[in-house]
């Protein structure tokens, strides 16, 4: 078979890169793997199956896994059992991020360490075993899916292994088959099923299984129906197989006794396990009590967020459905799986003459209806449970490589050498995720002596519960527009042994102490709790954060750091080397309007300060006014140029013997705008209440306002009309005050 070699070298290839994905994902860091994982420890450990947990049952790690049939977990305990036995799982992390691939870290769902390294051992030997059994059972996969894509295909070697690439280097694939999961077995048994229908009754259905191909046909249905609920949509499509050729051929007789042989042969298999279900659920599925335990979707479907969902994660979803690819790579799988369809569809159209009759394709009627059932059961699944799946269509992998490669061809027709595209790109990304993608979610924060931390980021230490300190912490950048993100890096070190695992908060707090952006995680976004940290060493610990769209601007924004424990809310006390508690604010950022705007002012005015400040207006509540009320006066303001030190405004009441009557001073927007901060040309909007005396007489008073310097009270040089300026106070306008 001078083609042979060449599905050799594919399923090396393959072999190659699933080991890769199984070592690049920590255990138990894809979808439902711990709970695979102990369904396979509990069997071997009670050698019962498990029953569904009660909501407060402690240690049922296993789940909505116990509704599962068994056949899967069966062979894993053979294969990996033994190292189950006394072996425990990691601790959760409590700020795992699943299910959103546009949540920054946090992607890990457990807590992993160094028992997890090589050479493997209890827990994690059994997890990689298991992987490996996932890989065998995805290269099985792959060679049926050529063997039905040769036998459909004869004579055009380079076509089948085109099909069988795309598959193979699928990176959603990849990462499912080399993952502890039943459903790299299901993956496996739907292309065996199909191909031993296609070499029992031929791609037109025109022969009829001999007994013992009947009998082995209905075997590995059994199987299917025994690994997954989804197995059972095969049932249906061997049903057609047998009524298509009997419909076709007139021999009922034999068709049913084959047929009757098969579903014997898949019952007997199968049956045992949905009756067990029915007397113990009064449901032959499970699947009530399965979404009961796993919890129904509560919220409306959104089709567009439903199908998004789907063409991502039927691409390269990794980790707990929260590590994607970057996006351009899914738009350019669009724009391929279009120009596909629009082959397929073209292709069918120029040969919907040479088509028919129509039972010469029938094996070909089979795939699109295979394919078709597990697309109505995802759509049927997704109304029942929230988030919409693509490795639930993987079971379908042969016909969708089919038909994708069909409709490619289309458009390079008699020039193979272009079929190698596709699965070549499908190789590239599969790599790319391989050596970057994923170790990237879970990779441990750079670590650094304490000499190398950078001079602009050092600061006085603050040191937590005795046992973490902060050495440095620096944002960039630290001018920013609402909506951006800013990049904040924090210098860890371990003071002592540190018995637990602390966790981290980041609190971006606006005016008033508004709190505009947090993160609660452990750090470095969850892969390096604190009970691991090496001594003697500094984490190098970066976030990126972004700021809400909905911010009052201008403003400065604090950065505040601290840790907590996640059980009892409780904070642990950062105190500085002298006992005393440092300042809220570890650092500052200056937010700025997205589109700075020349205000309207309703009484313009022409007032510098030491040409660093500009007074450009004021407004001032209507009149009358009375003794006791609160007059609300707006100041605009205009930096002139990059002001080096923070001023304070004064707003006083002066009577015609020059008494001050009345006054109001505070920093620039309450303290959250000092000048120090201002851009130059900017206006900065700022109101001053100024609280009437209640005794104050009636009269006329002079409104005056300027600016002056905390520390030694000196007013900053006013310049203006000469009338208007009077001891470095600008003189805005007099009022009256009424009986």
């Amino acid at each position: 078979m001078p083609r042979f070699p060449g599905i050799l070298l594919l399923l090396a290839l393959y072999g190659v890169l699933a080991v890769g994905f199984s070592i690049a994902s920590p255990p138990f860091e894809k979808p439902d793997e711990l709970n695979h994982v102990a369904f396979v420890q509990y069997l071997a450990t009670t050698h019962h199956l498990p029953t569904f947990p009660a909501p407060d049952e402690p240690g049922a790690y296993y789940g909505q896994e116990a509704g599962q049939p068994p056949l899967y977990y069966a062979v894993a305990t053979l294969l990996a059992g033994w190292s189950l036995t006394d072996a425990t799982f990691p601790p959760r992390n409590p700020h795992a991020n699943l299910g959103n691939p546009l949540q920054p870290g946090n992607k890990n769902w457990v807590i992993h360490g160094p028992e997890e390294a090589f050479p493997w051992q209890g827990m994690a030997l059994a997890v990689h075993l298991l992987r490996f059994f996932s890989i065998l059972l995805g290269a099985g996969t792959l060679f049926f899916i050529w063997r039905i894509a040769q036998d459909l295909f004869p004579g055009q070697s380079r076509f089948p292994l085109a099909v069988t690439g795309l598959a193979a280097f699928l990176p959603q694939f990849l990462f499912i088959t080399s993952a502890v999961s039943n459903d790299a077995l299901m993956l496996f048994l739907a292309p065996l099923v199909l191909w031993l229908i296609l070499y029992g009754f031929g791609p037109d259905a025109r022969r009829l299984p001999h007994w013992p191909d009947a009998l082995i046909l209905g075997m590995f249905l059994g199987f299917a129906g025994l690994t997954k609920l989804s197995g059972l949509y095969l049932w249906p499509v061997v049903a057609l197989a047998y009524l298509i050729h009997g419909w076709l051929y007139r021999d009922w007789a034999d068709t049913l006794a084959a047929g009757l042989l098969t579903l014997l042969a898949a019952a007997g298999i199968a049956f045992p396990w949905y009756a067990r279900n029915w007397r113990l659920y009064g449901d032959p599925t499970a699947l009530t009590p399965f979404l009961e335990t796993i919890g129904r979707r509560t919220t409306p479907i959104d089709p567009v967020t439903e199908f998004q969902g789907l063409r991502i994660s039927l691409l390269g979803l990794f980790g707990w459905f929260n590590v994607p690819l970057p996006g351009w790579i899914y738009t350019l799988w669009d724009t391929f799986l279009a120009l596909a369809g629009i082959g397929l569809l073209q292709g069918v159209w120029r040969r919907r003459f040479r088509l028919r009759p129509w039972h010469s394709r029938a094996f070909f009627l089979l795939l699109v209806l295979w394919l078709g059932l597990l697309l109505l059961g995802l759509i049927r699944w997704t109304t029942l449970t929230p988030g919409t799946q693509g490795r639930l269509l993987l079971p379908g992998l042969v016909s969708f490589s089919l038909l994708v490669m069909l409709g490619w061809r289309e458009w390079v027709p008699g020039k193979d050498v272009w079929l190698a595209l596709p699965p070549g790109a499908l190789l590239l990304l599969s790599l790319y995720s391989l050596i970057w993608v994923i170790p990237a979610a879970y990779r441990y924060p750079r670590l650094i002596s304490p000499e190398a931390i950078p001079a602009s980021a050092r600061r006085e230490p603050i040191i937590y519960d005795g046992r973490i300190q902060l050495l440095g912490a620096e944002a960039h950048p630290r001018t920013l527009h609402p909506g951006q993100r800013f990049q904040l890096t924090l210098y860890w070190q371990r003071v002592d042994l540190i018995p637990y695992n602390a966790s981290l908060y980041i609190h971006v707090l606006g005016r008033d102490f508004q709190d505009l952006a947090q993160v609660n995680t452990y750090p470095g976004w969850g892969a390096a709790p604190t009970r691991g940290w090496p001594p003697d060493r500094v984490l190098v610990d970066t976030y990126e954060i972004t700021l809400p769209w909905e911010m009052t601007t201008p403003t400065q924004a604090l950065v505040d750091v601290g840790f907590y424990d996640v059980e009892t809310r409780t904070e642990y006390p950062g105190l500085l080397a002298s006992g005393q508690a440092p300042r809220v604010g570890l650092l500052t950022l200056r937010v700025l309007p997205l589109t700075p705007s020349q205000p309207v002012i309703p009484h313009p005015t022409h007032f510098q300060a030491d040409q660093l400040i500009r007074l450009g207006g004021f407004d001032l509540s209507a009149p009358p006014y009375h003794a006791g009320d609160t007059l609300s006066l707006t100041l605009y303001w205009q930096a002139l140029a990059p002001i080096p030190e923070d001023y304070q405004v004064f707003v006083h009441l002066v009577d015609e013997q020059n008494h001050l009557v009345a006054g109001f001073d505070k920093a620039p927007l309450d303290g959250w705008w000092p000048t120090h901060q201002w851009e130059p040309g900017q206006w900065v909007a700022d109101t001053y209440p100024l609280p009437l005396p209640a005794d104050l007489r009636p009269g006329r008073y002079q409104l005056r306002v300027g600016l002056y310097r905390l520390s030694d009270l000196a007013r900053l040089p006013l310049t203006g009309p000469a009338s208007q300026v009077l001891d470095n106070a600008a003189i805005l306008t007099d009022i009256t005050i009424q009986p």
